[in-house]
């Protein structure tokens, strides 16, 4: 999955276009709309080193029945990654020929502060003498966090004559904010993080709240038309942690 930053403005911000890399560090926080980990358009590539032909699995074959022939692509090598990507211009050709999937998967929220996970919202909050305070629509939601979880595994050795490889995999996506919500004299400092498992093709929520006070309530989580509670006790300053799985995707 890759992040794509929606803009106020309209325009649209994502972490990989047409081989160009953006860095999230670079974003402008203040300036996001909506913020999202999208799919990836992905295909697969079959490679005969006998003949030097390779193929892709998902080609329009109408649009390749369109091409005159002799068309090229063109590669070349990352020493900073350790492998080779296409030119821009090799990338935008080749994107016009892959059928592209309807459904994509996609987890994010907006400035409301509500997670959207394929068309089913999330969020949470929190009930005390049965009140209860949602934690959401207290804009901005700026503090934004995203990282991923990956493996580097490599086989035999370099040195000696034995075939040395390198295999990289991510394996969890990350994405959330950091907020506070007040009510009354009381203040809880939010980090709601939900994180995907790409082996496991589920989303878990991963939420830590820390109160300015000691009080106890009924902490919720609300998706869908579903709801849950846990029956909580915040004590003062001391950070409390819920990580539980929310849905399979």
């Amino acid at each position: 999955m890759i992040w794509n930053a929606l803009m106020k403005d309209g325009t649209s911000i994502l972490q990989n276009n047409n081989g160009i890399d953006h860095s999230f560090n670079d974003l402008d926080k203040d300036l996001i709309e909506k913020f999202e980990l999208i799919d990836s358009a992905q295909s697969l590539v079959t490679l005969d080193l006998a003949s030097g032909n390779f193929s892709l699995n998902n080609l329009d074959l109408t649009k390749l029945n369109e091409l005159e022939g002799n068309e090229t692509v063109q590669l070349k090598y990352d020493s900073d990654s350790q492998s080779f990507k296409m030119s821009s211009d090799s990338l935008e050709f080749l994107n016009t020929l892959i059928l592209k999937e309807e459904r994509t998967n996609h987890i994010g929220f907006d400035q409301t502060g509500v997670f959207n996970l394929n068309g089913i919202l999330f969020h949470m909050g929190f009930k005390q003498d049965e009140e209860m305070h949602e934690f959401k629509n207290k804009p901005p939601y700026k503090d934004i966090i995203q990282y991923n979880n990956a493996i580097t595994d490599f086989t035999g050795s370099k040195n000696n004559s034995n075939p040395y490889k390198r295999f990289d995999a991510v394996l969890l996506h990350t994405i959330g904010y950091l907020k506070e919500y007040s009510f009354n004299s009381i203040t809880l400092k939010l980090s709601l993080l939900l994180t995907y498992d790409v082996i496991q093709k589920c989303v878990s929520v991963n939420c830590t709240i820390t109160s300015n006070e000691t009080l106890t309530g009924k902490l919720y989580l609300f998706f869908g038309n579903n709801e849950s509670f846990l029956d909580v006790t915040l004590y003062k300053n001391e950070p409390a942690n819920l990580s539980r799985i929310i849905t399979m995707m």
